[in-house]
């Protein structure tokens, strides 16, 4: 839409500019044509002197090469004009950009941030289940160091009473062996688990860091180029107001009526 309007702006631009000058040339073209009609006493002369004047040759050539170069003038302003608009929107844009940059790096930094929180509460429950474990482990090995295991069982063996207590008392030793070899490995098992948790943790922490330098550097550029457009965007416009003037000039029309027919054109 923007591209057509500025099409049409132009068409109207050396519309307006085309009649104007023809207007002006050929009304001081008839100016000039009948010079002596005023001072002539002649009645005779005077009623031949008030017909239509054609212009010659000559004037009409000049008319016309005015024409061509006030709209070439004008076709040139409104190129610029057109050009610093586009330069306008190109800077809109940038500063758009910029900030849909920031705000995705705030979204990313927010995720690290939430990942981190729940990769340090993962690695935090996996020490409390190592502990545990350990501490079961320990439990064991205490009761295996105060009894030894080998005299454990012999005494335990050389009181039963009976086959059937033999067998019990076989069986509750055998339990005894596999609940410590399990808890060897259940703490082997929470050890890893632990690790790997606190090192996942470890690793979201340093994910989160990054995206929190990445939003801050993005924050600085959006920052940076606000800055540096707002200097540019003053002189883009200084530069239109001082088009439109020359603009106006070349129409001979007013300039506050040259910007409104520029801002209904946009």
């Amino acid at each position: 839409m923007r591209r057509r309007g500025h099409h049409r702006r132009g068409t109207l631009v050396a519309a307006g500019v085309t009649a104007g000058v023809l207007v002006a040339a050929f009304v001081g073209v008839t100016a000039h044509a009948d010079p002596g009609n005023a001072g002539s006493g002649n009645a005779g002369s005077g009623n031949a002197g008030s017909g239509p004047v054609i212009p010659g040759q000559d004037a009409i050539d000049h008319a016309r090469a005015a024409v061509r170069d006030r709209e070439a003038a004008a076709g040139r302003i409104q190129s610029a004009l057109t050009a610093a608009d586009n330069a306008l929107h190109a800077l809109e844009a940038s500063a758009g950009l910029a900030a849909e940059s920031y705000d995705a790096a705030v979204a990313q930094a927010a995720a690290a941030t939430r990942a981190a929180a729940d990769a340090q509460t993962k690695a935090t429950a996996a020490l409390d289940t190592q502990h545990r474990a350990e501490g079961r482990l320990g439990a064991f090995a205490a009761a295996m160091y105060r009894q030894g295991p080998d005299m454990a069982r012999i005494v335990a063996l050389l009181h039963a009473g009976t086959l059937h207590d033999f067998a019990t008392r076989e069986q509750a030793l055998a339990n005894y062996d596999a609940a410590g070899a399990l808890a060897v490995k259940d703490a082997r098992q929470a050890t890893r688990d632990a690790t790997a948790a606190r090192q996942q943790a470890e690793r979201a922490a340093q994910d989160q860091q990054a995206a929190e330098g990445r939003a801050r550097a993005a924050r600085d550029r959006a920052r940076a180029l606000a800055v540096a457009e707002q200097a540019q965007v003053a002189g883009i416009k200084a530069r239109q107001d001082a088009l439109l003037g020359q603009l106006a000039a070349a129409q001979g029309v007013e300039v506050g009526l040259e910007r409104q027919r520029q801002a209904g054109l946009a």
